[in-house]
């Protein structure tokens, strides 16, 4: 049985690998795109010590209720939003003392009330919390995982946690070498059973030696058939892989004239840091649509100047994005560009309607503090490709 399975994820391997072979010079067309509802919104009043921007949200049902879960670093809590009745559930205080104590919460997985994942880095750690902020478990792991801070997600698949490592090789200023490569495993995968943790095989790409990886962003999704799609953000490409052995290589397939960073040399100064990664596009984040077996990979999208004022922050938290739209297959059907100062890209998540889009930009004339707002956008063929 295992050999049958073995060679049904090689043929999808192959299969992902010829059709991702294509000429530099090939144009796509936009079958489909996403159309926003004119109706199908969601409008939350938010409490006094909330905020409607969080590195880190997630959708799930419960019963016959759709949830969003935010996180708020503040307060070191979890808000959990009945998003069908635009109000506030519940509230889960983390302590940051005494009993059931979680310092450092980076994140977290809620697929039910009964048993929240939390993840933090310091102590590298996996806690198993009720919503009566009852902590019933915690896991401590050794080798230290990547980069939660940053809206990083884990990803679970039934009883294992797959966890990032990101490899910042500050032993050669951040550079890979073929020394460094050989030992920069990019998951960590943790048994919540047995609470037993061991780095998997697979390595950065080859490609990756002799590159500065050290401000290099890794993303990831579990995508069709719990496949793990990567993209190592120096590199115009997905990775595959199904067991974190061996990956399979797919061209990102886009109209839009993709300048990422492989050319990026880190700058002395803050603001020349930030200038120079604001002059290249980047990949944010990848989603899977499991209802439409699709998926969308949010990108932002390079300035055309350097910027000498407070808003270079502000372009990093409220970035202007398009969003690629991908087959199962990984294959280009569409790629949406959006209008400027409306949407918050980072806050976007899917449910069984569609894609719902935080239009809590900051400068959208309508935003305001008080309210968390969303608008759900609908996967559409476009009337030309009927």
């Amino acid at each position: 049985m295992k050999k049958l399975i073995l060679l049904f994820n090689l043929s999808i391997i192959i299969l992902f690998l010829i059709s991702g072979c294509r000429n530099d010079s090939t144009s796509f067309n936009n079958t489909y795109t996403l159309v926003p509802s004119e109706t199908d919104t969601i409008n939350i009043r938010l409490e006094e010590n909330s905020c409607n921007f969080s590195y880190y949200i997630q959708y799930f049902k419960s019963g016959n209720t759709d949830y969003l879960a935010a996180l708020n670093y503040l307060n070191n809590s979890i808000e959990f939003y009945d998003i069908k009745a635009n109000k506030l559930f519940k509230t889960l205080f983390i302590p940051r003392e005494g009993d059931n104590t979680f310092l450092d919460l980076r994140s977290f997985i809620c697929e039910k009330f009964d048993s929240i994942l939390l993840f933090s880095m310091m102590p590298p750690r996996i806690g198993i919390m009720d919503t009566s902020g009852r902590l019933l478990r915690t896991i401590p792991h050794d080798i230290k995982i990547g980069s939660l801070q940053d809206g990083e997600r884990p990803l679970r698949l039934g009883d294992n946690v797959f966890l990032p490592q990101l490899h910042p090789a500050r032993e050669s200023n951040g550079v890979l070498t073929s020394t460094g490569q050989k030992n920069s495993f990019i998951n960590l995968t943790v048994d919540l059973i047995s609470g037993a943790g061991s780095s998997t095989p697979l390595t950065y790409p080859a490609e990756l030696i002799g590159q500065d990886v050290s401000i290099m962003r890794v993303e990831r999704v579990l995508g069709y058939k719990n496949v793990f799609v990567y993209h190592f953000g120096l590199i115009n490409s997905l990775f595959l892989t199904y067991d974190h052995r061996t990956f399979a290589r797919v061209p990102l397939e886009t109209n839009y004239n993709l300048k990422l960073f492989d050319d990026f040399n880190p700058a002395s100064s803050v603001s020349n840091y930030l200038n120079d990664k604001l002059l290249r596009d980047e990949v944010k984040c990848l989603y899977y649509d499991e209802f439409r077996e699709c998926y969308y990979i949010t990108i932002r999208k390079r300035e055309d100047d350097r910027i000498n004022n407070s808003s270079i922050t502000t372009k990093f938290q409220y970035p202007e994005c398009f969003i690629l739209v991908l087959d199962k297959n990984l294959k280009h059907i569409g790629e949406v560009h959006f209008p400027k100062d409306k949407y918050s890209f980072r806050m976007c998540f899917v449910t069984e309607k569609g894609l719902y889009i935080s239009e809590d930009h900051i400068n959208n004339p309508g935003f305001s503090e008080d309210f968390m707002r969303f608008r759900l956008f609908t996967l559409k063929r476009n009337r030309d490709n009927n």
